[in-house]
């Protein structure tokens, strides 16, 4: 028994003394605990913020001199919808028809960030927009010192010069997608073929008859001034008068406005063969040709409604005059001396064309 009673007692002694060390060797170890910021809390980097995924990919469209004209999500301006342009960060610059800034954009990893300006064929601003990761700011929470006002249409607005430092340096821009624009002035480099009907009426000393026929067109679209050239058959006819006129035309088209839909001004000279057919049971020839040279002016208005075609309507004024050596036959004039057939003669055209464009 009292053997028994002191193995319990030692049991109880090595576990006093076991529990004192282990207590002792914690008690050495150093307490780490988590170093806190000292900056204030308004120099302490913010986090980064979170990519966004799943946005369509935006294009960007040249014109044919190779500037820059849009940048597009799907059908409308990337200001107007939501999509990445890959990862670029910088400053895109986008360009008017004749060549003036029409944009001023700002990437941050594909998405809008920052100002965007927009400018009209003057060099005006019409409106300044702030974006923040793709998605436009509302003016009332700008931060302060940024002028979110858009000036009067009289002052003239410039487009800041990005320094050598600038992202925009850093990473070169995409390169544009060379196709047209939907409905803008898409007929750079591009050939016209297309039919033109034409009436009216001619105007001389011997007769005053209608004149009406169709001619091929072939206009080389090389900018807002456009060479023409035209081809085909009209006819003249009043009572027992008859003629087939074959008129060869070179000209210039000249827009007023640099769209698609324009105004235009027109000038061409041609040269036409006329032959005309006298009645039968008259004596003497049975009928007369002649060589005539002249010119037109005139104004018309084009319309596309697709990037493969577009119309033509214009009003031309002009006249012509006999050039070769025949000799000419007289008409009979109720109230007056005869007068010649085919001579000196002014018309005026009604014409409307329907316009293919061939090549890019």
């Amino acid at each position: 028994m009292r053997a028994g009673k002191w193995r319990s007692a030692g049991l109880a002694v090595l576990q006093v003394t076991t529990l004192a060390w282990a207590s002792n060797t914690h008690a050495e170890e150093p307490i780490y605990l988590p170093v806190l910021p000292s900056d204030p809390p308004s120099l302490v980097p913010p986090l980064p913020v979170a990519p966004v995924t799943g946005l369509p990919e935006a294009t960007t469209v040249a014109w044919p001199n190779g500037r820059l004209a849009q940048v597009l999500c799907g059908n409308l301006p990337l200001s107007q919808s939501l999509c990445h342009l890959g990862d670029y960060t910088g400053t895109l610059v986008t360009y008017h028809a004749s060549g003036s800034t029409a944009e001023v954009l700002s990437f941050a990893a594909g998405l809008l960030d920052g100002l965007y300006e927009s400018y009209d064929e003057t060099g005006h601003l019409r409106s300044r927009q702030l974006y923040r990761i793709g998605r436009l700011v509302l003016p009332g929470q700008w931060p302060t010192g940024v002028a979110n006002s858009t000036p009067s249409t009289n002052q003239m607005a410039t487009t800041p010069a990005a320094s050598p430092d600038s992202p925009a340096e850093r990473q070169p821009p995409p390169k544009p997608t060379h196709y047209p624009l939907p409905y803008g002035n898409s007929l750079r480099s591009r050939i016209g073929i297309g039919f033109r009907t034409t009436f009216g009426f001619l105007g001389s000393s011997g007769v005053w008859p209608a004149y009406l026929g169709g001619l091929l067109q072939i206009i080389a679209n090389t900018g807002r001034i456009r060479p023409e050239l035209g081809n085909g058959l009209l006819y003249a006819g009043r009572d027992v008068y008859r003629r087939l006129d074959v008129p060869i035309s070179i000209g210039l088209q000249a827009d007023l406005f640099p769209q698609t839909d324009t105004i235009f001004v027109v000038a061409a000279l041609s040269t036409v063969y006329a032959h005309r057919f006298a009645p039968s049971s008259v004596p003497g020839p049975s009928g007369e040709s002649a060589w005539l040279l002249g010119g037109d002016v005139g104004m018309g208005l084009r319309l596309a409604r697709s990037q493969s075609s577009y119309w033509l309507v214009d009003l031309r004024l002009g006249g012509m005059g006999r050039v070769d050596s025949a000799p000419r036959i007289l008409l009979p004039q109720p109230d007056g001396p005869p007068a010649p057939a085919i001579g000196s003669q002014f018309r005026l055209l009604l014409g409307l064309a329907f316009i293919s464009k061939v090549g890019s």
